[in-house]
C-alpha cells in the first residue's frame, strides 16, 4: 500500500533512490527483496549500516539529504 501518512523507512528511501541512479531494474523477487538494494547502496557509498535490519526504521530530513547528496555525486555531471 502507498500510505502517504506512513513515515518512509531508510530502505524505502535507498530504493527511490537506487531505482533513480540505475538504469537497471534490481531483483525484486523473494522475501529479501530489498537485500539488493541495500548491497546496490553500499557499493554506492550511500549507507554505512552493516546491517540490512538496520535500514527499517523512519529516516529523518538530514539523513535523507545526506543520501540524496550521496547519490548526487554518483550521478554524471554534465
Amino acid at each position: 500500500m502507498f500510505g502517504p501518512h506512513d513515515p518512509l523507512t531508510k530502505a524505502q528511501a535507498l530504493t527511490v533512490i537506487i531505482r533513480m541512479l540505475d538504469e537497471k531494474q534490481l531483483d525484486e523477487s523473494g522475501e529479501l527483496w530489498r537485500q539488493a538494494y541495500y548491497d546496490r547502496a553500499r557499493e554506492l557509498e550511500l549507507v554505512k549500516e552493516t546491517d540490512v535490519a538496520a535500514l527499517d526504521r523512519p529516516v529523518t530530513r538530514y539523513e535523507l539529504s545526506l543520501l540524496l547528496y550521496r547519490a548526487s555525486l554518483k550521478q554524471p555531471h554534465e
